[in-house]
C-alpha cells in the first residue's frame, strides 16, 4: 500500500514488518525489522551511497554489516535467502520500533 501526504513528494510504503521510502529522486530503501525473543535485527536494501550498486545493510544487536552488490537481482536474491534462514531460525518480522519517552524521532518525513 502506498500512502502519500497531502503536499508532500515522499512516498511511503508499508507492508507489515516493512516501511520503505521512496524519496524525490527516486531512491528507494526498504527496512525489514525482525526480533527472537530479546534480540531484534534490521536488514536494509538500499542505493549505494559512495557509488553505482546497491547495499544490503544488517543489524543486529547494535552491531552492522555492510554487502555490497552491482546488480539488483543479485541483491534480491541475497535478501530473499537471508529472510528465509532467519525465518527458519525463529526469527519474526515485526513492525517498526515504537518511540520511547527519550526516543522522541517518528522517522524521517
Amino acid at each position: 500500500m502506498h500512502e502519500r501526504a497531502p503536499g508532500s513528494a515522499t512516498c511511503v510504503l508499508r507492508r507489515d514488518a516493512v516501511y520503505g521510502e521512496f524519496c524525490e529522486d527516486g531512491e528507494v530503501w526498504v527496512l525489514y525489522f525482525l526480533r527472537r525473543g530479546a534480540d531484534a535485527m534490521s536488514c536494509e536494501t538500499r542505493l549505494n551511497p559512495d557509488g553505482p550498486g546497491f547495499q544490503l545493510v544488517i543489524t543486529e544487536n547494535a552491531r552492522e554489516r555492510i554487502e555490497d552488490f552491482q546488480e539488483l537481482p543479485v541483491l534480491l536474491a541475497r535478501e530473499h535467502e537471508l529472510l528465509k534462514g532467519w525465518r527458519a531460525l525463529g526469527w519474526r518480522e515485526v513492525g517498526a520500533p515504537k518511540p520511547t519517552v527519550t526516543d522522541t524521532w517518528t522517522g524521517p518525513m
